[in-house]
């Protein structure tokens, strides 16, 4: 999974000075994407100086720029040929869309929230390359206004099918204005940690996400690219006092069982071991269970609670994954590996 950022221009509370070093850190941290807008009402009359600025240091850096733009615009559209690649928003029909990408030499970036499959139908019909087409879903900078897993997976089974790389947004610690509730395509999203949502949007088909909100921080992108790699991660928390070989039984990979109760789903992978009862508390939905010696032949196997459980002294309790739709919704016997992002007493 691919790794992108955005910045905003234009707005009192991102200074070009900013931005360029924003772009900067990118560089370094090994960013190659980034998103920006160019038809924010909010926008001064620095707008298109400030992007000339960016648009000139992103060529330097060898950074990809992908911009947001919608009818009516007043731009002169020649800067498409400098861009990597330009998002088309509301107001584009679908001969305009042809008409660009025949002028101008960047992708063309549909948006995938709205994209319907009879649309994609006729423009390749048309004739666009379909080489030449990119697809990100939009970010709802209003609170309850996100989309719902469904519906992004839904629309990007039939966009994984075309080969069309899809894209979408999470936000960050750094609200961008005028409505400071961050920037995500999920609504679940918006208060969700990092790690949690990209989890999540590669467990949906997503090819790309990008940070929404504007200059992540250094720290943001390092935790993001830990999660961007080929294998799903499931985050956990867990409890600081589990022993040496439970933790390298969780540091595993797993897969659940396809043959699961209604109550629990169970690892598949899993190895006798010298497991002494532990916290053998209730077990709540979403708790990561590990049985102890007491239960013989299954100790060391490790499982999900699906619906509450009593206490068990044969089982312990070692920890906790934040994402309910990861842990009920993966699909048995697929690999995946847990993240530790905390310990608790």
């Amino acid at each position: 999974m691919r790794l992108g950022a955005s910045l905003y221009l234009g707005l009192e509370k991102y200074t070009i000075g900013d931005n360029l070093a924003f772009l900067k850190l990118c560089q370094e941290e090994g960013i190659e994407y980034i998103f920006t807008s160019m038809h924010m009402p909010e926008a001064n009359e620095s707008l298109v100086s400030d992007f000339e600025a960016i648009k000139k240091f992103a060529k330097e850096l060898d950074i990809k720029l992908i911009v947001d733009i919608s009818q009516p615009t007043k731009l002169n559209l020649a800067f498409l040929n400098d861009i990597y690649a330009v998002r088309l928003d509301y107001g584009f029909t679908d001969q305009d869309i042809i008409e660009i990408a025949k002028n101008y030499s960047c992708k063309i970036e549909l948006n995938a929230s709205t994209l319907t499959e009879e649309k994609l139908e006729n423009l390749l019909f048309l004739g666009l390359d379909l080489n030449r087409i990119r697809a990100s879903h939009n970010f709802y900078p209003k609170n309850y206004t996100g989309l719902n897993y469904e519906q992004v997976k839904n629309i990007n089974r039939h966009l994984n099918k075309m080969k069309i790389s899809v894209m979408a947004y999470i936000p960050c610690a750094s609200k961008r204005p005028p409505i400071f509730e961050g920037l995500p395509t999920i609504e679940a999203h918006r208060r969700l940690s990092i790690g949690q949502a990209i989890s999540e949007l590669k467990f949906l088909g997503c090819d790309e996400v990008f940070f929404g909100d504007a200059l992540a921080t250094k720290e943001e992108i390092r935790l993001a690219k830990s999660f961007c790699g080929d294998k799903i991660l499931i985050p956990i928390t867990i409890k600081k006092d589990i022993c040496a070989k439970t933790r390298k039984i969780l540091k595993g990979e797993h897969r659940f069982r396809f043959d699961e109760s209604d109550y629990l789903r169970r690892s598949l992978v899993f190895k006798g071991s010298d497991i002494k009862p532990f916290n053998t508390i209730e077990r709540k939905p979403g708790a990561i269970v590990i049985d102890n010696n007491l239960y013989e032949r299954y100790r060391g196997e490790v499982s999900i609670i699906k619906q509450k459980l009593p206490q068990d002294k044969k089982v312990n309790v070692i920890g906790f994954i934040d994402s309910e739709f990861l842990w009920r919704n993966i699909e048995s016997e697929t690999t995946f590996n847990f993240l530790i992002i905390g310990e608790e007493e």
